[in-house]
């Protein structure tokens, strides 16, 4: 059972006939879709293959059987008016065992709480839902109720995406970057957030309990957890939970013949120290060994940034480096920053404050408001079906700003187009990173232009000839104290933050004063 926006019943690449079937709110249909994200999430469920068009999904025979509940118009904005857990009752009663959310918003509600339970253990439905794409550690619901499995995003290279919600009720991860899928009128799209991850595990349920239809719910969401790949800290962890789901693995652990991932034999290794003691990478005493050590850093970064002769790998014994057989030396008071970044995603679009080498870790979908049931994630602008291998995550290091010149007629300068951001979603803001314009200035183009172009931090950008800050050119006002139906939180402030997403997927959305945000907010503008 997919509860969305709806779903697109003449799609040719999606199951149809009397294997689908559902309720709409209101009067809105069911088998219609003007939004496009239930339709893309029921292709990553149920996408038909062998039929040489576009995509297959998780269950390519087209013969599951769909229950389609839509809550949202074709807005994005909750209709539903009985509630979310009323929602998937009617997944319940139309006979789903299945139940998938990708969607999020608001807090704990005690009566929740104990519906999914309800529905979990006396029902025996598996409800899966997205944790949330705010990129931090907060607890998006209703993924994060004890009895619905939490799904992360992660990348191609089951990196964990920079969008993902990062907590102890995570429970599992799955593709949830650039996933191309269904959307209404045989088109097909690409799209990244939490909600493209959650259908992958709501069908890997689906399939693999086809072939073991006398297990529970419970049994199969431990199938699926113990079965999974691991990709973090042994054990569950907050970024990946237990980790990658595999059908594969989880269909071998209920047959039995699973193998466990082999972990380090019980014996006490060798004394390692690291060597050198005070190694940090090249970009700087931040990034040392104790920087290694966290998450994945080694895995990602381990051979990269060498430092007089030596990478992670080979100083820091946290990366399986170091010396071997020594005693660590003492820890002795040091200068250098004793704190050490998180291993969260941060606001800005990176998955750790290194710079990394991953095709694209530039987040393509946005948070969800957090007081809304509203879909949970944001499609991208460009949809590249290719990343450049070149595409490097924002650095954290010290902002940079034009230098004015000493004379008294000096002329400031303005980004220009203000609005411009590059084909990776990155703004002048964050070409004034630490050598971004130097690495990145003259590449990902858009809207014509190149960051050395637009950027004053660049180069580019043009004169600000009455210095007062603001482009000549560009007249637009945002409408005064305008914030979205949702609260004051959600003003031109919040959507200007990362416009390329909020705007595009938020900004026709929850109207106040009459005004939506395109039609409220300057940073929306090209978006109308």
């Amino acid at each position: 059972c997919i509860i969305d926006t709806g779903y697109d019943k003449d799609h040719l690449d999606l199951p149809s006939g009397d294997t689908v079937t559902g309720k709409g709110a209101g009067n809105l249909q069911w088998s219609q879709d003007g939004n496009g994200h239930g339709t893309h999430v029921a292709g990553t469920v149920a996408a038909v293959g062998g039929n040489d068009l576009g995509v297959v999904g998780v269950n390519r025979n087209g013969k599951l059987k769909l229950h389609i509940v839509r809550v949202f118009n074709d807005k994005g904005n909750f209709v539903w008016a009985s509630g979310l857990v009323q929602a998937v009752n009617e997944c319940v009663d139309a006979g789903a065992n299945v139940v998938n959310m990708s969607l999020g918003g608001g807090g704990f509600l005690k009566f929740e709480n104990n519906a999914y339970k309800k529905v979990v253990e006396e029902r025996n439905v598996l409800i899966v839902a997205a944790a949330g794409n705010d990129g931090n550690t907060e607890k998006s619901y209703p993924a994060s109720y004890d009895a619905v499995m939490s799904v992360a995003a992660v990348d191609e290279d089951n990196d964990i995406a920079n969008f993902s919600q990062q907590n102890d009720q995570v429970d599992i991860a799955a593709p949830g970057v650039d996933i191309l899928s269904t959307i209404p009128g045989n088109r097909y799209r690409t799209l990244s957030g939490t909600s493209m991850a959650s259908p992958h595990v709501a069908g890997v349920a689906a399939l693999v309990w086809s072939y073991f239809p006398d297990k529970s719910a419970l049994d199969i969401r431990e199938a699926l957890q113990n079965s999974a790949q691991n990709l973090g800290s042994p054990g569950r962890d907050n970024v990946y939970g237990h980790g990658l789901v595999r059908a594969d693995r989880a269909l071998q652990y209920l047959q039995g013949i699973f193998t466990e991932e082999p972990t380090a034999a019980p014996t006490n290794p060798a004394p390692c120290s690291d060597d050198p003691k005070d190694w940090h990478d090249a970009d700087g005493a931040k990034y040392n060994c104790a920087w290694y050590a966290q998450a994945r850093n080694c895995a990602v970064y381990g051979d990269q940034f060498e430092r007089n002769g030596n990478t992670a790998n080979e100083a820091c014994c946290a990366c399986g480096g170091g010396a071997r057989g020594t005693e660590p030396p003492t820890p002795k008071p040091s200068s250098a920053p004793t704190e050490q970044p998180s291993v969260s995603p941060s606001n800005t679009p990176t998955t750790s404050s290194h710079p990394s080498v991953k095709p694209s870790l530039v987040p393509t979908a946005e948070p969800t408001p957090v007081v809304s049931n509203s879909p949970s994630e944001i499609p991208s602008v460009a949809f590249p079906s290719e990343q450049p291998s070149s595409s490097l995550a924002p650095s954290n290091g010290p902002t940079l700003s034009p230098t004015a010149s000493p004379s008294e007629e000096s002329v400031e300068c303005i980004d220009y187009p203000s609005y411009w951001y590059d084909s990776k979603g990155n703004d002048c803001e964050w070409y004034a990173g630490e050598g971004n314009c130097e690495e990145y200035g003259d590449k990902f183009k858009n809207l014509g232009k190149k960051a050395n172009e637009v950027c004053c931090v660049c180069g580019g950008g043009k004169e600000d000839t009455d210095d007062d800050g603001e482009d000549d050119d560009e007249v637009c006002k945002d409408v005064k104290d305008w914030h979205n139906s949702l609260g004051q939180t959600y003003n031109c402030a919040w959507y200007k933050k990362w416009k390329k997403f909020r705007c595009l997927w938020f900004g026709g959305n929850f109207e106040n004063g009459g005004f939506t945000a395109v039609e409220a907010c300057c940073a929306c503008e090209p978006y109308a």
